[in-house]
């Protein structure tokens, strides 16, 4: 019987070849880049072709200068002057900070008469000498949508 040979050592260009082929089988598939979140509102809004930037607002907005409003928050009443009004809500000038949850406000409409709705805070501007408080309106029936589209086209 004859004694087999010993098996041969990969060496040189054999040895370089094996271990190029395992490192190309082990090697992790690259990570798909993840899209960059935007660092703020302002670069969330979108851009026309013109290069203006859109408004993402629902209803427009009216400046509303002379239009006096009463709000009714819990036990305390306030009075303050609009500065801008659209279909979706309000916002009041206003010194003070809101606290309440919801708040019923009476908008008075000059000739129109006044208009109640009940309106939650949104958003508070406490900043650059401008106080005031954004208001959105609540279930306003279709009465008070109507009175409130008719005073909105006498602003227009």
């Amino acid at each position: 019987m004859k004694a087999k040979a010993p098996a041969k050592k990969a060496t040189g260009r054999a040895m370089k070849k094996s271990v190029k082929m395992s490192a190309k089988k082990t090697a992790a598939p690259k990570k798909k880049a993840k899209p960059k979140k935007p660092a703020s509102k302002k670069a969330m809004t979108k851009k026309s072709t013109a290069g203006k930037v859109s408004n993402r607002r629902k209803f427009r907005r009216y400046p509303a200068s002379n239009l006096w409003v009463t709000e009714l928050s819990g036990d305390y009443q306030f009075t303050a002057n609009a500065s801008d009004i659209s279909e979706g809500g309000i916002f009041l000038k206003s010194r003070l900070k809101t606290t309440s949850a919801a708040s019923q406000l009476t908008l008075h409409l000059g000739s129109q008469g006044s208009l109640e709705v009940m309106a939650k805070p949104v958003h508070d501007r406490i900043a650059s000498g401008t106080y005031g408080a954004g208001y959105e309106f609540m279930s306003m029936s279709a009465t008070q949508m109507k009175t409130l589209r008719g005073f909105l086209r006498n602003l227009d």
